[in-house]
C-alpha cells in the first residue's frame, strides 16, 4: 500500500476542484489528486505556523536571532516581548512589543496622605508616548489599595502610585504600544 507524499517545500493552493456526480470513481484520476492537494495545503500551513511560533530565551534577541516577520520572542528573564519586523540576508530586526513587570510600592504616611509614587524604567526606550499601562494588584498589606494611577509617561518609563491607606502594594504591570511612529 502506498502513502501520500508530503512535500518538503509545499505550496498553498487556494483552487481545489469540487467533485461532481459525473466524475469517475477513480482513485488515481479523481480522489488521490484531490487528497494530495489537501495534504499539501495542510503541510504548507503547518510549516508556516511552525516558523512563526513564539520563541523564548533568557536574553534579548540579537540581529542573528533567526525569526520570521511577525514572530514574537519572550525574554523570560526581563519579561520583555519582542517582535521581528525585518528579516533580510540573515540579519533580523527585533523591537520590544510588550514589557511585563512587577513593582512593589510602599507608603509610610497615614491616610488620607500617601507617598507611594515610584518610577518604572524601561530597559528599552519606547518610540513615542502612545503606550498603555495595564495594572493589576498582586498583593496589598496594611490597608486598602484605593486606585492605581500611572502618570508622567516618558519614552524611558513612567510613574505609578496608589492612593489608599495600604503600607505596601505589589503591582503587576504590562506596557503595550509606543513602538511605531
Amino acid at each position: 500500500m502506498a502513502n501520500y507524499s508530503i512535500p518538503e517545500y509545499p505550496v498553498y493552493d487556494e483552487e481545489i476542484r469540487k467533485l461532481e456526480d459525473e466524475d469517475p470513481a477513480s482513485s488515481s484520476l479523481t480522489f488521490n489528486p484531490l487528497v494530495q492537494k489537501l495534504i499539501n495545503n495542510t503541510h504548507a500551513v503547518k510549516k508556516l505556523l511552525d516558523k512563526t511560533a513564539p520563541l523564548s530565551d533568557t536574553a534579548d534577541p540579537s540581529t542573528s536571532t533567526e525569526g520570521a516577520i511577525g514572530q514574537q520572542y519572550l525574554n523570560a528573564s526581563s519579561g520583555v516581548v519582542w517582535i521581528c519586523v525585518a528579516a533580510e540576508s540573515g540579519v533580523y530586526t527585533w523591537i520590544p512589543l510588550c514589557v511585563v513587570g512587577v513593582k512593589t510600592l510602599t507608603n509610610n504616611q497615614r491616610w488620607p496622605f500617601n507617598n507611594s509614587l515610584a518610577s518604572v524604567a524601561f530597559a528599552h526606550q519606547r518610540n513615542n508616548l502612545e503606550y498603555a499601562v495595564h495594572c493589576e494588584v498582586q498583593q496589598s498589606v496594611g490597608g486598602a489599595v484605593g486606585s492605581i494611577g500611572v502618570s508622567n509617561k516618558q519614552l524611558n518609563g513612567f510613574d505609578i502610585a496608589y492612593d489608599g491607606s495600604a503600607t505596601s502594594v505589589t503591582i503587576w504591570y504590562c506596557v503595550t504600544g509606543g513602538i511605531y511612529g
